[in-house]
């Protein structure tokens, strides 16, 4: 079942902002299976590239008990679309399948780190599946070459290309590892096992993101200093040869913040989240902080926290990474005084300054639901998983938040009322204006489409023209009217497209249709 609306994102201003602080629309769509079932805990983990989102359901009973399942969905003719389940092929109670998962082109990568094999009670493995003619098909089943009873290998999963990174935080007396595999000749083998030169028993080396050659490791009980600060490892690849990199320690380290306990990682940027750091008579509220590389040289470039944070928030529980947009959650979040709700925060970088632009916050939001307990990003297409929904029911659901810059949009300008006669062959003027916070000359008219049927622009550029004599130049598109879908008694009609660099974008108008 999906659930759909537009909704206003929650600002901590009554105007909302975007970079140069145009308003930012969020499509919401809730997405929950049709065999949804009591404390499935739908959302546990999610995965979002592109069109296609995968969310784990890791209590499903399907093959017993507890033995999980994910679900994949896609996005087809604008609706969300329940594409498949996948279960393990030989998954039994317990096994705690999709307790991870993660989701690269037709790759989808999942994590059942309780599942057993002879001698091996919680030794954990990661199933692979591929997209082939439009079926997801289970390919291998990964598990580590020096497996051990409680590794729980599949705590966390992630994939880039042809590369696949799963922990097992309980390797070694939980010190932790991660496995790299890699797909070659049409076979997934096991290029490296990955552990920290200086971890110890304890650090529980757990979280983890990939993006290419480089794999970011969070170990939230490492000890430095004598205290339990936490820490994070970067691994860098060369060929076939995995090295550490850099062990990432804040600049402002305190003791059981839980620093890595959660990663994400997009090129040369990376977020580390620290869940239970405190500030100024808040505790647990948590902080997430980004670094920045430079050749092979980490530094921290900021600390970032919610402008509204409260006691035991919880924010960077969760963190997702794009570009230069990252996404926090802050599963224990009371938006709108929903206790337990949940939130995720939307952060935008300028060079080296990143602000705070938006909140998300599911629009049923009730008590306990833990929206942002997982999260991911693709571009700027925000999944959230709350796993708590239905509270004493732990149903669980995923939304999707499609981020959408607001503009200013005049049809036929020059004219009120904006009439148009559906029959007719010619065109329909459309200017997307220039304000105070949004410049139409960022709009990349190869993407702009109009109407309920989607017109391109009639001569394929538009131009630039001050249509409303305020000064600034604004862009003017053209429509054939035949090509919109405008109907008779249609009041309004929608442009939608993207700027150059990428952001979406929408506007809407009044308009009269003539009689035919």
């Amino acid at each position: 079942m999906l659930r759909k609306r537009l909704v206003l994102a929650l600002g901590l201003a009554s105007t909302l902002v975007w970079c140069a602080h145009a308003s930012l629309l969020t499509l919401e769509t809730e997405l929950l299976p049709a065999d949804a079932a009591l404390v499935d805990e739908l959302g546990y983990a999610v995965s979002v590239r592109n069109d296609a989102v995968v969310v784990g359901a890791h209590l499903d009973d399907d093959k017993g008990l507890s033995s999980g399942s994910a679900y994949v969905f896609r996005l087809v003719s604008g609706t969300w679309v329940e594409e498949a389940k996948l279960t393990a092929s030989d998954g039994a109670p317990q096994d705690d399948f999709g307790a991870a998962v993660a989701i690269d082109g037709d790759v989808i990568v999942v994590g059942s780190n309780q599942e057993d094999r002879p001698g091996l009670i919680n030794a954990g493995a990661a199933y692979v599946f591929r997209r082939t003619s439009g079926s997801w098909i289970q390919e291998t089943k990964l598990v580590a070459s020096d497996a051990a009873q409680s590794d729980r290998f599949g705590a966390a999963v992630a994939i880039s290309g042809d590369t696949i990174a799963v922990s097992a935080f309980g390797d070694d007396a939980l010190r932790g590892a991660v496995y790299v595999f890699r797909y070659t000749a049409a076979t997934w083998a096991e290029e490296a096992k990955l552990v920290a030169s200086d971890g110890v028993a304890g650090d529980v080396l757990a979280a983890v993101a990939i993006d290419g050659d480089t794999v970011v490791a969070g170990a939230p009980f490492t000890k430095d200093l004598g205290l339990e600060t936490g820490s994070t490892y970067v691994f860098r690849r060369t060929g076939i040869t995995w090295a550490e990199e850099a062990k990432l320690i804040r600049l402002d380290p305190g003791p059981s913040d839980r620093f890595g306990g959660s990663v994400a990682v997009s090129g040369d940027t990376l977020l580390v989240g620290a869940y239970l750091d405190d500030h100024p008579g808040l505790s647990n509220a948590g902080s997430v902080y980004v670094f920045s590389r430079t050749g092979a040289t980490w530094s921290q470039e900021a600390k970032l926290s919610a402008v509204d944070k409260s006691s035991n928030d919880q924010f960077g529980g969760a963190v997702g990474l794009s570009g230069d947009l990252a996404v926090i959650g802050a599963q224990l979040a009371d938006p709108r005084g929903v206790s337990n709700a949940g939130a995720a925060y939307v952060f935008l970088r300028t060079e080296t300054t990143w602000t705070q632009e938006t909140k998300l916050v599911a629009g049923d939001a009730a008590p306990g639901d833990r929206l942002g307990w997982a999260l991911q990003t693709s571009g700027f297409r925000v999944v959230a998983g709350a796993p708590h929904l239905g509270s004493a029911t732990h149903t669980g659901s995923a939304c999707v938040f499609d981020l959408v810059v607001e503009v200013t949009l005049d049809i036929k300008p020059g004219t009120f009322p904006n009439t148009v006669n559906p029959q007719s062959k010619g065109v329909i003027p459309v200017a997307v204006l220039t304000t105070g916070d949004f410049d139409a000359q960022s709009v990349d008219p190869g993407t702009v489409r109009f109407g309920p049927d989607g017109a391109a622009e009639a001569h394929s550029m538009g131009h630039l023209e001050d249509v409303d004599g305020d000064g600034d130049l604004d862009l003017l598109l053209h429509f054939r009217v035949a090509d919109t879908g405008i109907e008779p008694g249609d009041t309004e009609a929608t442009l939608t497209g993207t700027t150059f660099d990428g952001k979406p974008l929408q506007g809407t108008d009044t308009l009269v249709t003539t009689p035919y």
